[in-house]
């Protein structure tokens, strides 16, 4: 560990491995914003202190960061430029931890971060799971807790805190059936069917269901750049995964999805309904917004849902993308006669395979209800409740034994001990 003291003279960080005093201090580039970070602070705004660090990334050499800084003069950002070039924390990450900083401070058990106190951050934990706190709610406090400690160089005492065991993760996806997701492309979201809006949200649902993004944030800050088509309409899809801090995860798609003129492609929407908002604010942005601007991660996350939920009502942002996955294992099923998760993961990125395993048990169910390619068959117009809910290879014959029960938009929940009929309709 780096021995840290403060220089005499400037009451700065300085640093003994750093003879030169460029160890983050007053004269540094990342400390320049010094009293615009005390009034960000002052006022508690999370979106200018993200501008803040976002403007002072690119001007500043990681080595020019200290790895241990002085907690009794350094602020959010200083921490926050910490996290991001040593600790290695993407912005997103840093975002959603210093707003759970803002409420633990201002808690009825508050915690302190300037310095953290390990017992005191143990009475609010503990305070917290007597109230009812989840494992992932205390999960976020410990992680938030530790970006600090490890910016003053203290992390091996908050190790100490052990979480309460975490729960099992639920097998149970609830996903809308193709017919439902066939349904995107086409709606009406706003009330002028020919606004740039309208057209917008049915490219990028679509685009979402058959890709399986991170929504949003893998979604926010796609380029143009990321789509290659060649002269056959053949192509890849390059995601930059902020999860997996930064690493790009390439896919082969149909050209029903990536080149398509019939539907609403990623060619589709780059050649004929993008350029209609691009202006200089788009750069190079894939999903921009009537005005031109791209879409902050907040912002995109509200309008899906918004959007989404006018057709599912359960829906929510990452719903897309476990419709995806089991559509993929599905896939893998009617080709080869076993779910290849090896291939699904490969597609999703999950960081494990286990990830992609989780998934199998209710692929197998949705399978048996509906035992067809599912992307191909939400590529479908059905336009209509009623008849055309159920493609006719299946609307007309008694679906597989004990499956689950199922509504027009989706299963009533996943279970194997009832029996569902179809029966024949004239």
């Amino acid at each position: 560990m780096l021995d840290i003291g403060k220089d005499n003279n400037s009451g700065t960080v300085t640093n003994p491995a750093n003879p030169n005093g460029l160890a983050g201090g007053i004269n540094q580039e990342w400390r320049k914003l010094e009293k615009t970070s005390q009034f960000v602070e002052q006022t508690e705004d999370i979106r200018n202190i993200m501008e803040a660090i976002s403007s002072l990334i690119s001007k500043t050499n990681r080595l020019d960061v200290p790895e241990v800084l002085d907690a009794t003069v350094s602020t959010d950002i200083d921490v926050s430029i910490h996290a991001y070039f040593i600790q290695r924390l993407g912005l997103t990450t840093i975002k959603k931890r210093l707003c759970y900083k803002r409420y633990m401070e201002s808690h009825e058990v508050p915690v302190k971060f300037y310095p953290p106190e390990y017992f005191n951050f143990v009475r609010h934990m503990r305070y917290r799971e007597t109230q009812g706190a989840g494992f992932y709610a205390l999960k976020h406090s410990k992680q938030t807790i530790m970006m600090f400690a490890d910016a003053f160089g203290i992390v091996e005492q908050f190790k100490r805190y052990k979480l309460p065991k975490e729960p099992e993760r639920p097998s149970n996806y609830d996903v809308p059936f193709p017919y439902i997701v066939a349904k995107y492309p086409t709606f009406q979201y706003y009330p002028n069917a020919k606004s740039y809006d309208n057209k917008l949200f049915q490219s990028m649902h679509f685009h979402h269901w058959m890709v399986g993004y991170r929504a949003p944030s893998e979604m926010a800050i796609m380029k143009t750049s990321n789509v290659a088509i060649d002269f056959e309409g053949n192509g890849t899809l390059s995601i930059v995964q902020p999860k997996r801090h930064g690493a790009i995860r390439k896919i082969v798609l149909s050209k029903s999805v990536l080149s398509s003129s019939v539907h609403k492609s990623f060619k589709n929407y780059i050649d004929n309904i993008r350029p209609k908002a691009e202006s200089q604010y788009s750069k190079d942005f894939l999903y921009i917004q009537e005005d031109g601007k791209p879409f902050t991660i907040e912002h995109l996350g509200n309008k899906l849902s918004e959007t989404g939920k006018m057709i599912y009502p359960s829906y929510h942002p990452y719903m897309p993308r476990h419709w995806c996955c089991i559509a993929k294992l599905i896939e893998t099923k009617t080709e080869t006669g076993h779910f290849d998760y090896f291939v699904v993961n490969g597609w999703m990125g999950h960081k494990g395979i286990q990830t992609t395993m989780d998934y199998v048990a209710p692929a197998g169910e949705y399978y048996r209800q509906y035992p067809h390619d599912w992307f191909g068959h939400a590529l479908k117009s059905y336009d209509r409740i009623g008849k055309r809910d159920f493609p006719n290879t299946i609307r007309n014959k008694l679906l597989l034994g004990k499956v689950s029960p199922v509504k027009p938009d989706g299963l009533v929940e996943i279970r194997t001990q009832d029996l569902l009929r179809v029966k024949e309709t004239s």
